[in-house]
């Protein structure tokens, strides 16, 4: 990201100048304000309306107008596009340890230590874990997907406001699965025992 800040002060510099109503905002470019924009890009949070104002940035101290450069999104896109690929990544790495470590735990001796494994005894218990969660999170990640997918810049009130309240109903979806896997696996996943 300390690449992306140098390249957005060398490009950006003084460009997102801009004066309205004899308030004249000319933001102090440094590389600790390019480092949070990115941040902040980085986030998902807000990055359309920082595009938008680079789009319409003519230079250093000069006015901007509308639209004026609209291949810059492509800088931006890029960068989110980094962003995504970055972030699955370091997900993907986060998820292969988990797996070796996994691995390692389960005893490869024999085929028989596989079966010796213990599987919840209560059948209900386990196969309501099994096919409810999997699909239930699967659904509430969808539903996350299309929130995030609905953002637009300068959106409706009424449609930020439906967002929030999502975004809320989403957390606690997510919260109950937890305590529901909890409740499923008992305390044999947080203990050795």
């Amino acid at each position: 990201m300390f690449m992306f800040g140098i390249l957005g002060v060398q490009l950006w510099k003084g460009a997102f100048y801009n004066c309205v109503d004899n308030e004249v905002q000319d933001p102090e470019i440094t590389i600790t304000k390019a480092m949070l924009t990115l941040f902040v890009m980085y986030s998902k949070d807000g990055w359309v309306k920082i595009m938008y104002d680079g789009i319409d940035a003519v230079g250093p101290d000069i006015q901007p107008l509308t639209e004026f450069n609209p291949w810059r999104s492509l800088s931006f896109v890029f960068f989110m596009t980094f962003s995504f690929l970055l972030l699955d990544m370091f997900i993907g790495t986060i998820m292969d340890t988990w797996f070796e470590r996994a691995r390692r735990q389960v005893p490869d001796a024999n085929p028989g230590a596989r079966a010796a494994i213990r599987i919840p005894r209560n059948r209900v218990r386990f196969t309501r874990h099994v096919l409810l969660c999997e699909w239930v999170v699967s659904l509430v990640c969808l539903v996350n997907l299309f929130l995030m997918s609905s953002d637009r810049f300068q959106q409706p009130k009424n449609l930020e406001l439906t967002m929030d309240i999502g975004f809320y109903v989403i957390t606690i979806c997510f919260s109950l699965l937890l305590l529901f896997k909890i409740w499923v696996l008992r305390s044999r996943v947080f203990t050795n025992k």
